[in-house]
């Protein structure tokens, strides 16, 4: 029988390794043989891109600005990274995102295998009219998954400076304030109590104003309110303030840059549409302006003239003739009804009603002489002639009324103004004359103006079109009437024909 043994070399431990052994060639026989993945150059910026701006090359506010950044390789898992782009609109910076990670920002762009793209949409106050910036540093610097490693990326990219295709206004379609004026402060400069304020702000487009906005007025070392009144549905909206006793500026009220205000439910927006309005009155504020003072103290308007015109004839006024009386106030005051004007003829008081001038600080008021009527020295206007009438006189554009006594401007006995309503003398031409001449030498070519003018011995009233009739050779030709009623002199034309 052959004897069997084992060799002296092999021992169960042996066995056990080389069973180990076997094991580890199986699993490399499953997984394969390829070699760990290898880093290679170092990824780079390629391209950076901004989105077109449309036609007018300007992003207006909604709008999304989108820079598209592409790298030398792929890069992976970008959604959990939060590295921000820098955008240079203006004089500020802003925060471009490309993942919903990234803070500061206000929108959220996207991303590629080897792209990514930064998202920031323009608010209403961003303006950049020479072109958006972007900078050579403007990306963060990150690590990005490259394979199974995090890898170091340089994020440096080419800058762009200004890029006039590429244009910001955050104001664009939005109404905007294009002027400010403040009403007229009376012939010294200055409100006084009871006046009213009235300022307008103009805008660019047309608004629709609901509630009441409030424009804020700097008198002195006080901010007062003036309150929205009209102007819905136009480019102008009207503020009103009303000064009170405590009011004074003597430098003259301003009007800031932040002044127009609105409270919970209050809106100005773009006739229309949902555009609010933009506030702010930049460069229209107004400062410290020296023709619109406020002293709250002063005393409401008062005379300060009364004056008489001149009779048609002579220094008398006879029967039918007109006597025209004007008062002047020291600002400019609002009329309703009729208010008159005593006139002292003789013994006897005639009124003068009001005719014109409301709105104005100048009131017409008219008499009509009659037969009865008769002054030899002159007539008087007292210092309390000015009567109300039942009707009113108050300051423009507010309740205070007016001070009626004439004081020191009463009129007393005026030589130049007597009255013989006994009399009328006929209006009739003392004088006929010829103002004009030819353009070249002593006679006129066609299409040049003849002009005559007639002189009356009376002012005269003028209705229709009186003609004066010109003998031209053998032909009569009429001039006709072109100007002068109310005074002594009427002017009469005619045009050369061929």
């Amino acid at each position: 029988m052959t004897p069997t043994h084992t060799p002296p070399f092999w021992s169960p431990r042996d066995d056990v390794i080389a069973r180990a052994a076997l094991a580890v060639l199986g699993l490399l026989a499953v997984l394969g043989t390829s070699a760990p993945t290898q880093l290679g150059a170092q990824i780079t910026v390629s391209t950076v891109s901004i989105n077109s701006a449309g036609n007018d090359s300007t992003f207006a506010a909604g709008d999304d600005i989108n820079v598209t950044v592409t790298f030398s390789a792929n890069i992976n898992n970008w959604d959990n990274r939060p590295a921000p782009l820098n955008l240079t609109i203006g004089t500020d910076t802003v925060v471009a995102c490309s993942s919903a990670s990234c803070t500061g920002g206000n929108s959220v762009g996207r991303f590629g295998t080897n792209w990514l793209e930064f998202r920031y949409r323009v608010q209403q106050n961003d303006l950049d009219a020479d072109g958006i910036s972007i900078a050579a540093n403007a990306m963060s610097s990150v690590n990005f998954l490259v394979g199974d490693s995090n890898e170091s990326v340089n994020t440096s990219l080419t800058a762009i400076s200004n890029s006039a295709a590429h244009k910001v206004d955050g104001t664009l379609g939005f109404p905007k304030v294009t002027g400010v004026t403040i009403s007229d402060a009376g012939t010294d400069n200055t409100y006084v109590l009871g006046d009213t304020i009235a300022v307008t702000v103009t805008f660019d487009s047309t608004v629709a104003v609901a509630g009441t906005p409030q424009l804020a007025l700097g008198i002195g070392t006080s901010t007062r309110q003036a309150s929205y009144a009209s102007g819905t549905g136009s480019t102008s909206l009207v503020f009103r303030y009303a000064v009170v006793a405590a009011d004074t500026d003597a430098d003259g009220l301003s009007i800031g840059a932040s002044a127009l205000t609105l409270s919970t439910g209050d809106t100005i927006r773009l006739s229309g549409g949902t555009k609010d309005a933009i506030l702010g009155l930049g460069t229209n504020a107004i400062a410290n302006s020296a023709t619109h003072m406020v002293d709250g103290s002063q005393s409401p308007p008062g005379v300060s003239g009364v004056s008489v015109a001149s009779p048609p004839i002579g220094d008398t006024f006879e029967r039918g003739d007109t006597v025209i009386a004007t008062v002047t106030f020291n600002r400019a005051v609002d009329v309703t009804g009729t208010p008159r004007l005593a006139l002292t003829i003789g013994s006897a008081t005639k009124y003068a009603t009001y005719a014109s001038g409301t709105g104005t600080a100048l009131l017409v008021f008219r008499y009509v002489v009659v037969t009865a009527d008769v002054d030899t020295d002159g007539l008087s206007i007292g210092a309390t002639a000015l009567a109300l009438n039942s009707g009113t006189i108050n300051v423009a554009g507010g309740t205070v009324n007016a001070g009626l006594g004439l004081g020191s401007h009463a009129i007393s006995n005026s030589a130049g103004h007597k009255v013989a309503g006994g009399t009328f003398t006929a209006a009739s031409v003392s004088d006929v004359s010829l103002t004009s001449s030819p353009a070249v030498g002593t006679t006129y070519g066609r299409d040049e103006q003849i002009e005559v003018e007639v002189e009356f011995n009376r002012r005269v009233a003028v209705t229709g079109t009186p003609q004066v009739a010109l003998t031209v050779g053998a032909a009569t030709r009429q001039a006709a009437y072109a100007s002068g009623t109310g005074t002594r002199t009427l002017v009469f034309r005619y045009t050369v024909v061929a």
